[in-house]
């Protein structure tokens, strides 16, 4: 395979994807793109307008090829200030694509009328309105790309609705759309609940991109192997997965098979394959899982270091950050390092308890005891001592748990 740029992400995931996440992610794999968390528009303007001051928007430490991921737009606030938000994360970070979500269906985005809420009927005009104007100032100087879901639940519902959406984001001059693969839900059904409920209908995907051949398709939701991922950058992946009464029945919420086009098995005639693959909560339940991600998508060779000096990097690094961000902060990208190895359990029960231990020192000496706190280091040796797989590399121990075909 030759070298080329990764058909691979890592979703935003809020108090997750963080820069200390994104440190610990590069140590393992180079190429996937990676996301921000979510930041809106009104919190950053908010902070601008208070401190003058945005430190978190830049990588510290610097990690490649990062997206931001930009939230709001919605009528609560002007043009102008999203467009001005917009501008401090391009000009402030050091960001290879803007991203505006417009997916999200957590209820502070519902009270703005933004995330899911632009996919509305009532909402594509204006939110079309937004994203032209963010095109014509920025399209020289970063890649722009759409986040949505399949469809918003009830008021837009079925393939045609979906392209219709598609053709919106696209007509105002996007050239990059990353479709979860779900119905979002307003209303009744959690954030939470939303991520997991409703079924995936991978099929329609594939249909935008044969629909859309001159866009970047990515598919997002539920991926957990490689082969799912080989599957869809190969075309004809489609399916429905999960979900109760999946798309069964005319009484499904989610509409049925028909109102998606999709076939009785789910899958869809003439499906193209998608561009990309975006993973999400597999990325921060077991981030070793990259470890040949490289290799395996763009041709280079894996840094494959052993876990001892990919956890000794990281805690070195990360000690500059306690006072800023917090030893709780800083130690929870390790709490998942070794999924599937054994006595993981073990471990990750000891990463708790000396965090707490080290939280009550902290506060001891802070009211006028003696002693000094531990390095992140320190903390943590203690907690890599239960493991057994410090000396190898990720990928002898990732043979031993084979979970990754």
């Amino acid at each position: 395979m030759s070298s080329s740029p990764s058909p691979l992400s890592v979703a935003p995931m809020i108090q997750w994807t963080t820069p200390s996440y994104r440190y610990l992610f590069r140590s393992i794999s180079l190429t996937p793109l990676l996301y921000t968390e979510m930041i809106t528009s009104h919190h950053l303007l908010n902070r601008y307008t208070r401190t003058s001051d945005l430190p978190w928007l830049f990588e510290h430490p610097h990690v490649p090829n990062v997206a931001v991921q930009l939230g709001g737009g919605g009528p609560s606030e002007t043009l102008e200030d999203f467009i001005t938000s917009a501008d401090l994360c391009i000009t402030n970070g050091t960001y290879t694509e803007l991203n505006i979500n417009s997916g999200c269906p957590a209820s502070k985005a519902q009270k703005s009328h933004c995330g899911l809420k632009h996919m509305l009927r009532t909402s594509r005009i204006p939110f079309q309105g937004l994203l032209k104007e963010l095109s014509r100032r920025f399209d020289h100087r970063v890649k722009l790309s759409v986040k949505h879901r399949i469809g918003v639940y009830p008021d837009v519902c079925g393939v045609d609705n979906l392209l219709d959406y598609v053709r919106t984001v696209h007509e105002a001059g996007i050239k990059k759309v990353i479709v979860h693969s779900r119905i979002g839900v307003l209303g009744g059904m959690s954030t939470g609940e939303n991520r997991n409920v409703p079924p995936l209908v991978y099929g329609v995907v594939e249909r935008v991109k044969r629909e859309f051949g001159g866009v970047e398709v990515v598919v997002n939701g539920g991926i957990t192997c490689w082969r799912e991922v080989e599957g869809f950058l190969g075309g004809g992946y489609g399916g429905v997965r999960g979900g109760p009464g999946g798309l069964e029945g005319e009484k499904s919420i989610y509409g049925t098979l028909d109102d998606w086009g999709l076939e009785g098995d789910g899958g869809i005639v003439g499906g193209a394959p998608v561009d990309g693959v975006m993973i999400g909560r597999k990325a921060y339940n077991d981030v070793g899982f990259f470890w040949d991600a490289d290799s395996r998508f763009c041709g280079r060779p894996d840094q494959n270091f052993t876990w001892s000096k990919i956890t000794s990097d990281y805690c070195s690094t990360m000690e500059d950050r306690v006072p800023s961000i917090g030893l709780v902060e800083c130690v929870k990208p390790l709490h998942n390092i070794f999924c599937g190895q054994r006595r993981n359990k073990e471990y990750k029960r000891k990463v708790d308890k000396e965090v707490n231990e080290w939280k009550k020192e902290k506060r001891r000496i802070d009211n006028g005891g003696v002693g000094r706190v531990e390095t992140v280091a320190e903390v943590m040796e203690k907690c890599f001592e239960v493991v057994d797989c410090m000396g190898m590399t990720v990928g002898e121990s990732r043979e031993l748990i084979m979970t990754d075909k």
